[in-house]
């Protein structure tokens, strides 16, 4: 997990790290290893079809049903009531980071100040420890972040800003459910 953490941190340009505090602290990615871990379990036993969540961070294999793609639901930040946007796929990783659910709790490295421009980072990609990752990199990041999420084949992103705007990068439209969108 450290050599993880390591790697992400210099991926990231140091916008995730595992020093927190000026402690160790790899919970940005532990989570979504975790997650990613349980799931290649399910899978190497037979388990083609399955979706592990964890705390809304959540790894897909195969298919809700068959011929069915998973569905996931975004949940609005300033709402939480509310869904943004259903995304939709297979073999698919979600993760958002954000000050939604624990406030403002993601600390800009750079800064030693909490990161608040950007409400919530969706980032959805294949693999669940670099998604979760990513996403609080992304929380970082701000204005920088769909430029950087761009630059990583097969990942893409949906942020929220404090004031509510909602960006995303290219080629977020391809996993949309266009029928659950507000």
């Amino acid at each position: 997990v450290l050599g993880l953490c390591a790697q992400v941190q210099d991926a990231t340009g140091g916008a995730f790290t595992a020093i927190r505090h000026g402690r160790l602290d790899p919970t940005g990615l532990v989570k979504g290893w975790a997650i990613e871990r349980a799931s290649r379990i399910l899978h190497e036993h037979g388990a083609r079809n399955h979706a592990v969540n964890g705390g809304g961070d959540m790894q897909l294999r195969g298919e809700a049903a068959p011929g069915t793609p998973w569905a996931v639901g975004i949940v609005d930040p300033h709402d939480r009531k509310q869904v943004l946007t259903v995304v939709r796929g297979r073999d698919l990783a979600v993760a958002t980071s954000g000050s939604a659910e624990r406030g403002a709790h993601i600390v800009d490295p750079f800064t030693a100040l909490p990161a608040t421009n950007v409400a919530s980072a969706t980032v959805l990609g294949p693999s669940l420890t670099l998604a979760d990752a990513y996403a609080t990199a992304a929380v970082v990041l701000d204005q920088g972040a769909l430029a950087w999420i761009e630059s990583l084949p097969g990942y893409e992103a949906l942020l929220v800003t404090a004031d509510g705007h909602r960006r995303a990068s290219t080629g977020w439209h391809h996993h949309v459910d266009p029928d659950n969108t507000r």
